[in-house]
């Protein structure tokens, strides 16, 4: 392409698309904390519920009990119903799932009734009917928080539900903005490659004598079978890296990724791989991912600290890429490459290159877009519980 206005509209058009994804991505994981922010509060208010529910249960036993004072049982149940109150308001409040606020809608009938049952048991035992008041305690009123009970677990059930379609569908969203800007930036970067020229062949020069007609010329031309030029070697690395990180975006599970990760290793012309992950507090690394390694060997390196004299635990201090230079003869090189997301780093991709492939500027660019791949896919929203690794 010789248009240098036409690069630049290229060149520019590539990094808008980078930066409305790096933004749409901050506001995915924005939106993911918030909801799972909101479960946590939904379920702090709960259990406030429940506990509020046991304590009145409580105090109604007191109404009956020997050597308990009625008048102190009475006034406790007053300050119990108000805090009931209060507390079963909130709840509502920070319920979002319409399936949920019509559970809680007629765990609040149901909540009425035993407020009025509570006042028909205080005047039975003001009234000396404490078999009576007995009855309705260990029946009815049992029978009320028994189901005022359920109506805010399922409640809170629902609520759960619902947020968790909510973060299925942001994680979808996660995956589909980041497949669509590495796509647009490989394919600008096709286009700015520069084309082979293929040269024009000169026509002999043959005199008006000797010229053919037009039909034997077509009785002797043999006929060929046309094949396209072959690729450039740049431009067949490229066409790979771009399919490799399609596959990417359509990881759906832990299981999808080690053979994504033998491919890396192809690509970049590494005899492995180890995709090493910080833990929550951020000071060790473990292997979580690793290609071209016996599980013998990755459980005799064991899990690096964040202080360590290495240059895996230097590229995640700094988030910066790293190389280090092999012999040529008795050791290969590495390159590492941080897996930084929106949050900070959470860990680096190390691959042990042949052949001096850490010193090639394309093979370093190479990983640091896989790496980019990979971050996504194990962002703390997104980690399994349990790391799974593939050998090669």
């Amino acid at each position: 392409m010789k248009s240098r206005a036409l690069r630049l509209i290229l060149f520019l058009l590539a990094v808008a698309v980078q930066a409305v994804a790096g933004y749409t991505l901050y506001d995915v994981e924005r939106q993911i904390r918030d909801a799972r922010a909101a479960e946590r509060a939904v379920d702090a208010r709960v259990r406030a519920v429940e506990a509020t529910l046991a304590e009145m249960r409580a105090a109604q036993r007191g109404y009956v009990a020997e050597g308990q004072g009625v008048e102190f049982w009475s006034a406790r149940m007053v300050s119990l119903q108000q805090e009931l109150t209060a507390r079963f308001a909130a709840f509502r409040l920070a319920v979002t799932s319409p399936d949920a606020a019509r559970a809680l809608s007629s765990t609040a009938e149901i909540l009425d009734n035993f407020g009025r049952l509570d006042a028909r048991i205080l005047a039975d035992v003001k009234g000396g009917q404490r078999l009576m008041a007995s009855d309705l305690i260990f029946a009815d009123g049992l029978e009320l928080t028994t189901a005022a009970q359920a109506g805010i677990e399922d409640a809170r059930a629902r609520e759960a539900q619902a947020i968790e379609s909510r973060t299925a569908s942001l994680d979808g969203v996660r995956l589909g903005v980041l497949a669509v800007a590495v796509a647009v930036t490989l394919l600008v970067l096709l286009a700015l490659l520069p084309r082979a020229r293929v040269p024009r062949a000169r026509p002999e020069t043959v005199t008006a004598a000797a010229q053919p007609s037009a039909l034997e010329r077509d009785l002797a031309a043999p006929v060929a079978r046309l094949e396209p030029p072959p690729l450039p070697a740049e431009t067949e690395e490229l066409q790979r890296a771009a399919q490799l990180c399609t596959d990417f975006g359509r990881v759906s599970t832990m299981s999808d990724l080690p053979p994504l990760v033998a491919r890396a290793a192809d690509l970049l012309d590494s005899s492995g791989i180890i995709v090493w992950v910080a833990d929550t507090t951020g000071e060790t690394l473990s292997p979580m991912l690793s290609h071209g390694y016996s599980s013998h060997a990755i459980a005799h390196i064991g899990t690096l600290g964040r202080d360590a004299d290495n240059a895996t635990a230097a590229a995640y201090r700094g988030s910066q890429l790293l190389t280090v230079a092999g012999d040529g003869a008795m050791s290969n090189g590495a390159i590492v490459a941080p897996l930084v997301t929106p949050a900070g780093c959470l860990g680096v991709m190390s691959v042990e290159t042949r052949h001096g492939g850490e010193l090639n500027a394309s093979t370093q660019a190479l990983a640091v877009i896989l790496a980019a791949q990979l971050a996504t896919l194990l962002s703390p929203a997104s980690q399994p519980s349990t790391a799974r690794r593939g050998e090669g």
